[in-house]
């Protein structure tokens, strides 16, 4: 993305159209001159204003806060992660939930709002593996190795020393959020990517459970990695979400 010099004005105005909700569209190329808006249109692109809605929703923050946030990390929207809107409001809104509840400024920024989680974790590592670019069946399979199966989807997710980020007690407000921190874990500190396969097990086993890491490797993760490749994606998922992937696929 070209480097875009944005004036104070743009950025006031747009902070200020974000706090009463407007629909404007921001797409993946933004070229801002003053108050003026030239986008690059592309089919079935989400708006800046909706990921904010979304993810503020989900981390229970007020959207034009998460803007506000999203626009100084990114230095009026230049500077985005892989070029990419969505992964740059997701790590956005991570950030300044794990920042502000350190600091003692969430209650000034939470909507307050519970958050309902819809989908299943199966459903939900498939979903943010392909948004931060991490191969979804390591992400899965390390679910199933360190939950069982079926993966329950009762919040109960930790970032303590648990590659699985799936363990008590809780300490995330919502299941999501979890899967959320589970696969950006597994993108920043395990170096997971879309490019890696099974051998990837093998050198996150040495950081991970050094002392069997071997054992973890051979016997756990790679037998279900390779039984998930051939049988299907969802094929360790219960019968209910099942049901649902394979309705939502025969609508597309």
């Amino acid at each position: 993305m070209k480097n875009i010099k944005i004036s104070k004005k743009f950025k006031v105005i747009a902070l200020a159209t974000c706090m009463v909700l407007s629909p404007i569209s921001i797409k993946k190329e933004v070229y801002a001159n003053n108050t003026s808006i030239v986008q690059n249109e592309k089919d079935n692109d989400i708006s800046l204003i909706d990921l904010c809605n979304t993810y503020g929703a989900i981390y229970s923050i007020k959207p034009e806060c998460l803007l506000d946030y999203v626009e100084f990390k990114t230095n009026g929207y230049c500077d985005l992660i892989d070029n990419n809107f969505e992964k740059t409001v997701l790590y956005s809104a991570q950030e300044l939930y794990y920042d502000s509840r350190s600091n003692g400024y969430y209650e000034s920024i939470t909507t307050g709002e519970p958050y309902e989680v819809t989908l299943s974790p199966e459903e939900l590592v498939e979903k943010y593996s392909e948004i931060v670019d991490t191969n979804k069946y390591i992400g899965l399979t390390i679910g199933y190795v360190e939950c069982g199966d079926p993966i329950e989807a009762n919040g109960n997710y930790s970032y303590n020393g648990n590659i699985g980020g799936i363990c008590s007690p809780s300490h995330f407000d919502n299941a999501e959020i979890g899967i959320i921190f589970f696969t950006t874990m597994l993108k920043n500190d395990y170096g997971v990517n879309k490019d890696s396969d099974e051998s990837k097990f093998g050198e996150m086993a040495s950081i991970y459970c050094p002392p069997n890491a071997y054992n973890w490797e051979h016997y756990l993760a790679t037998p279900i990695y390779n039984e998930l490749k051939e049988n299907g994606y969802y094929s360790r998922a219960s019968e209910e979400v099942q049901k649902r992937v394979n309705n939502k696929t025969k609508r597309k």
